[in-house]
Protein backbone atom coordinates (compact mmCIF):
# COMPACT_ATOMS: atom_id res chain seq x y z
CA UNK A 1 0.00 0.00 0.00
CA UNK A 2 2.88 2.37 0.78
CA UNK A 3 4.25 1.95 -2.75
CA UNK A 4 0.89 2.82 -4.23
CA UNK A 5 0.47 5.77 -1.90
CA UNK A 6 3.87 7.21 -2.77
CA UNK A 7 3.25 6.75 -6.48
CA UNK A 8 -0.20 8.32 -6.62
CA UNK A 9 -0.93 10.63 -3.66
CA UNK A 10 -3.87 12.21 -5.49
CA UNK A 11 -5.51 8.85 -6.12
CA UNK A 12 -4.93 7.24 -2.75
CA UNK A 13 -7.69 9.03 -0.78
CA UNK A 14 -10.32 8.02 -3.33
CA UNK A 15 -8.95 4.48 -3.44
CA UNK A 16 -9.07 4.18 0.36
CA UNK A 17 -12.58 5.66 0.53
CA UNK A 18 -13.96 3.31 -2.12
CA UNK A 19 -12.16 0.32 -0.58
CA UNK A 20 -13.66 1.09 2.82
CA UNK A 21 -17.09 1.31 1.21
CA UNK A 22 -16.55 -2.06 -0.49
CA UNK A 23 -15.44 -3.67 2.77
CA UNK A 24 -18.50 -2.27 4.57
CA UNK A 25 -20.89 -3.62 1.94
CA UNK A 26 -19.21 -7.05 1.97
CA UNK A 27 -19.40 -7.18 5.78
CA UNK A 28 -23.11 -6.36 5.71
CA UNK A 29 -23.88 -8.91 2.98
CA UNK A 30 -21.95 -11.69 4.72
CA UNK A 31 -23.55 -10.84 8.04
CA UNK A 32 -27.03 -11.11 6.48
CA UNK A 33 -26.05 -14.37 4.79
CA UNK A 34 -24.80 -15.76 8.12
CA UNK A 35 -28.09 -14.86 9.81
CA UNK A 36 -30.03 -16.50 6.99
CA UNK A 37 -28.05 -19.75 7.31
CA UNK A 38 -27.95 -19.76 11.14
CA UNK A 39 -31.15 -17.99 12.20
CA UNK A 40 -31.03 -19.34 15.77
CA UNK A 41 -27.67 -17.78 16.57
CA UNK A 42 -28.13 -14.44 18.33
CA UNK A 43 -24.62 -13.14 17.75
CA UNK A 44 -21.88 -13.45 15.18
CA UNK A 45 -18.77 -15.53 15.88
CA UNK A 46 -15.87 -13.80 17.63
CA UNK A 47 -13.77 -11.85 15.15
CA UNK A 48 -16.32 -12.31 12.32
CA UNK A 49 -16.12 -8.75 11.00
CA UNK A 50 -12.44 -8.32 11.84
CA UNK A 51 -11.45 -11.39 9.82
CA UNK A 52 -13.54 -10.30 6.81
CA UNK A 53 -12.03 -6.81 6.92
CA UNK A 54 -8.44 -8.05 7.21
CA UNK A 55 -8.93 -10.57 4.39
CA UNK A 56 -10.41 -7.90 2.12
CA UNK A 57 -7.59 -5.48 2.90
CA UNK A 58 -4.94 -8.12 2.29
CA UNK A 59 -6.46 -9.28 -1.00
CA UNK A 60 -7.18 -5.86 -2.54
CA UNK A 61 -4.12 -3.97 -1.29
CA UNK A 62 -1.82 -6.91 -2.02
CA UNK A 63 -3.17 -7.26 -5.56
CA UNK A 64 -2.87 -3.50 -6.13
CA UNK A 65 0.76 -3.37 -4.98
CA UNK A 66 1.66 -6.45 -7.03
CA UNK A 67 0.07 -4.97 -10.15
CA UNK A 68 1.81 -1.65 -9.56
CA UNK A 69 5.14 -3.44 -9.16
CA UNK A 70 4.54 -5.17 -12.52
CA UNK A 71 3.52 -1.94 -14.27
CA UNK A 72 6.60 -0.13 -12.95
CA UNK A 73 8.66 -2.45 -15.14
CA UNK A 74 6.66 -1.64 -18.28
CA UNK A 75 6.40 1.39 -20.51
CA UNK A 76 3.13 2.81 -21.74
CA UNK A 77 3.73 1.08 -25.07
CA UNK A 78 4.17 -2.29 -23.31
CA UNK A 79 0.84 -1.90 -21.50
CA UNK A 80 -0.96 -0.93 -24.72
CA UNK A 81 0.48 -4.01 -26.43
CA UNK A 82 -0.96 -6.14 -23.61
CA UNK A 83 -4.35 -4.57 -24.33
CA UNK A 84 -4.09 -5.68 -27.96
CA UNK A 85 -3.03 -2.39 -29.54
CA UNK A 86 -0.59 -2.42 -32.44
CA UNK A 87 2.02 0.25 -33.06
CA UNK A 88 1.29 2.61 -35.94
CA UNK A 89 3.94 3.22 -38.61
CA UNK A 90 3.81 4.98 -41.95
CA UNK A 91 3.10 1.95 -44.13
CA UNK A 92 1.16 3.87 -46.74
CA UNK A 93 -2.22 3.46 -45.08
CA UNK A 94 -4.02 6.81 -45.42
CA UNK A 95 -5.69 6.71 -41.99
CA UNK A 96 -2.46 5.80 -40.20
CA UNK A 97 -0.50 8.48 -42.06
CA UNK A 98 -3.12 11.08 -41.14
CA UNK A 99 -2.90 10.04 -37.49
CA UNK A 100 0.90 10.26 -37.45
CA UNK A 101 0.77 13.71 -39.08
CA UNK A 102 -1.74 14.95 -36.49
CA UNK A 103 0.40 13.58 -33.64
CA UNK A 104 3.47 15.39 -35.03
CA UNK A 105 1.48 18.62 -35.29
CA UNK A 106 0.23 18.40 -31.71
CA UNK A 107 3.70 17.59 -30.41
CA UNK A 108 5.01 20.71 -32.13
CA UNK A 109 2.13 22.87 -30.88
CA UNK A 110 2.43 21.64 -27.29
CA UNK A 111 6.21 21.47 -27.08
CA UNK A 112 5.94 17.89 -25.80
CA UNK A 113 7.83 14.82 -27.06
CA UNK A 114 6.29 12.75 -29.85
CA UNK A 115 4.82 9.64 -28.19
CA UNK A 116 4.75 6.18 -29.69
CA UNK A 117 1.43 5.80 -31.49
CA UNK A 118 -0.83 2.72 -31.29
CA UNK A 119 -4.20 1.68 -32.62
CA UNK A 120 -6.85 -0.62 -31.15
CA UNK A 121 -8.07 -2.12 -34.40
CA UNK A 122 -10.81 -4.26 -32.83
CA UNK A 123 -12.43 -1.29 -31.06
CA UNK A 124 -15.01 0.59 -33.15
CA UNK A 125 -15.91 3.14 -30.48
CA UNK A 126 -14.42 6.65 -30.55
CA UNK A 127 -11.75 6.91 -27.88
CA UNK A 128 -8.08 7.59 -27.19
CA UNK A 129 -5.68 6.92 -24.33
CA UNK A 130 -2.29 8.25 -23.20
CA UNK A 131 -0.13 6.05 -20.96
CA UNK A 132 3.39 6.32 -19.60
CA UNK A 133 5.37 6.92 -16.44
CA UNK A 134 6.93 10.02 -17.96
CA UNK A 135 6.70 12.15 -21.08
CA UNK A 136 9.76 10.35 -22.43
CA UNK A 137 8.07 6.93 -22.51
CA UNK A 138 4.51 8.13 -23.23
CA UNK A 139 2.41 6.15 -25.67
CA UNK A 140 -0.79 7.26 -27.39
CA UNK A 141 -3.52 4.86 -28.45
CA UNK A 142 -6.44 5.73 -30.75
CA UNK A 143 -9.27 3.35 -31.56
CA UNK A 144 -10.00 2.22 -35.09
CA UNK A 145 -13.47 3.69 -34.74
CA UNK A 146 -11.97 7.14 -34.18
CA UNK A 147 -9.80 6.79 -37.29
CA UNK A 148 -12.74 5.65 -39.39
CA UNK A 149 -15.39 8.08 -38.21
CA UNK A 150 -13.63 11.34 -37.33
CA UNK A 151 -12.67 14.12 -39.72
CA UNK A 152 -9.15 15.48 -39.60
CA UNK A 153 -10.10 18.43 -37.37
CA UNK A 154 -12.03 16.12 -35.04
CA UNK A 155 -9.09 13.71 -34.85
CA UNK A 156 -6.85 16.67 -34.12
CA UNK A 157 -9.10 17.69 -31.21
CA UNK A 158 -9.08 14.13 -29.84
CA UNK A 159 -5.30 13.84 -30.05
CA UNK A 160 -4.83 17.34 -28.61
CA UNK A 161 -6.93 16.29 -25.62
CA UNK A 162 -4.54 13.38 -24.98
CA UNK A 163 -1.55 15.71 -25.27
CA UNK A 164 -3.27 17.83 -22.66
CA UNK A 165 -3.36 14.73 -20.48
CA UNK A 166 0.36 14.24 -21.06
CA UNK A 167 1.04 17.83 -20.01
CA UNK A 168 -1.01 17.24 -16.83
CA UNK A 169 0.97 14.03 -16.06
CA UNK A 170 -2.19 12.00 -16.58
CA UNK A 171 -0.19 9.23 -18.26
CA UNK A 172 1.46 8.40 -14.94
CA UNK A 173 -1.83 8.88 -13.10
CA UNK A 174 -3.52 6.45 -15.45
CA UNK A 175 -0.82 3.82 -14.89
CA UNK A 176 -1.37 4.08 -11.13
CA UNK A 177 -5.12 4.01 -11.66
CA UNK A 178 -4.80 0.81 -13.70
CA UNK A 179 -3.12 -0.87 -10.72
CA UNK A 180 -5.81 0.30 -8.28
CA UNK A 181 -8.70 -0.70 -10.53
CA UNK A 182 -7.08 -4.10 -11.11
CA UNK A 183 -6.64 -4.55 -7.36
CA UNK A 184 -10.32 -3.86 -6.75
CA UNK A 185 -11.61 -6.05 -9.57
CA UNK A 186 -8.99 -8.81 -9.88
CA UNK A 187 -11.33 -11.53 -8.59
CA UNK A 188 -13.92 -10.64 -11.24
CA UNK A 189 -11.21 -10.56 -13.92
CA UNK A 190 -9.93 -13.97 -12.80
CA UNK A 191 -13.45 -15.37 -13.06
CA UNK A 192 -13.84 -14.05 -16.59
CA UNK A 193 -10.51 -15.65 -17.49
CA UNK A 194 -11.75 -19.07 -16.34
CA UNK A 195 -15.01 -18.58 -18.26
CA UNK A 196 -13.28 -17.69 -21.53
CA UNK A 197 -12.94 -20.40 -24.22
CA UNK A 198 -9.51 -21.88 -24.88
CA UNK A 199 -7.47 -21.53 -28.07
CA UNK A 200 -9.66 -24.12 -29.81
CA UNK A 201 -12.83 -22.30 -28.82
CA UNK A 202 -13.85 -24.94 -26.26
CA UNK A 203 -15.40 -24.12 -22.90
CA UNK A 204 -14.75 -26.57 -20.04
CA UNK A 205 -17.84 -26.74 -17.75
CA UNK A 206 -15.91 -27.10 -14.43
CA UNK A 207 -13.67 -24.14 -15.25
CA UNK A 208 -16.65 -22.12 -16.47
CA UNK A 209 -18.60 -22.86 -13.28
CA UNK A 210 -15.64 -21.84 -11.11
CA UNK A 211 -15.17 -18.71 -13.22
CA UNK A 212 -18.84 -17.77 -12.92
CA UNK A 213 -18.61 -18.11 -9.13
CA UNK A 214 -15.46 -15.96 -8.90
CA UNK A 215 -16.85 -13.36 -11.31
CA UNK A 216 -20.05 -13.12 -9.28
CA UNK A 217 -18.20 -12.78 -5.99
CA UNK A 218 -15.87 -10.14 -7.47
CA UNK A 219 -18.60 -8.17 -9.24
CA UNK A 220 -18.86 -5.60 -6.43
CA UNK A 221 -15.12 -4.98 -6.70
CA UNK A 222 -15.46 -4.50 -10.46
CA UNK A 223 -18.18 -1.90 -9.87
CA UNK A 224 -15.95 -0.12 -7.35
CA UNK A 225 -13.14 -0.07 -9.91
CA UNK A 226 -15.40 1.59 -12.47
CA UNK A 227 -16.52 4.08 -9.82
CA UNK A 228 -12.91 4.95 -8.99
CA UNK A 229 -12.21 5.62 -12.68
CA UNK A 230 -15.24 7.87 -13.01
CA UNK A 231 -14.42 9.88 -9.89
CA UNK A 232 -10.75 10.38 -10.79
CA UNK A 233 -11.30 11.39 -14.41
CA UNK A 234 -14.12 13.81 -13.69
CA UNK A 235 -11.69 16.32 -12.19
CA UNK A 236 -9.10 16.14 -14.99
CA UNK A 237 -11.16 16.28 -18.18
CA UNK A 238 -11.68 20.06 -18.14
CA UNK A 239 -7.97 20.82 -17.74
CA UNK A 240 -7.07 18.53 -20.64
CA UNK A 241 -9.83 20.15 -22.74
CA UNK A 242 -8.43 23.60 -21.98
CA UNK A 243 -4.96 22.59 -23.11
CA UNK A 244 -6.40 20.98 -26.26
CA UNK A 245 -8.06 24.27 -27.21
CA UNK A 246 -4.75 26.01 -26.64
CA UNK A 247 -2.88 23.56 -28.90
CA UNK A 248 -5.41 23.48 -31.75
CA UNK A 249 -6.62 27.10 -31.38
CA UNK A 250 -10.03 25.83 -32.40
CA UNK A 251 -12.97 24.56 -30.38
CA UNK A 252 -14.85 23.05 -33.31
CA UNK A 253 -12.90 19.80 -33.68
CA UNK A 254 -12.91 18.88 -29.98
CA UNK A 255 -16.48 20.08 -29.56
CA UNK A 256 -17.68 17.85 -32.40
CA UNK A 257 -15.86 14.85 -30.92
CA UNK A 258 -17.50 15.41 -27.54
CA UNK A 259 -20.93 15.74 -29.16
Amino acid sequence: MSQAAEAAPGLTPWFVLILMGLITVVNVLLALAFKAVFPLMHRWPTGFFEIITLCMLALVVGATCWRLWCLRRRTGSDVLAELGAIEVHDTGDALWRRLLNVVDEMALASGLPVPRVHCLQHEQGINALMLGWSQADAALCVTQGALNRLSRSELQGLVAHEFGRMAEADGERHMNLLAMVWGLSWLHILGLHFMAPDAQGRVRPPAWALGALLASIGWLGWVCGRLLQAVVYRGHESRADGRALQYTRSRDGLGQVLR
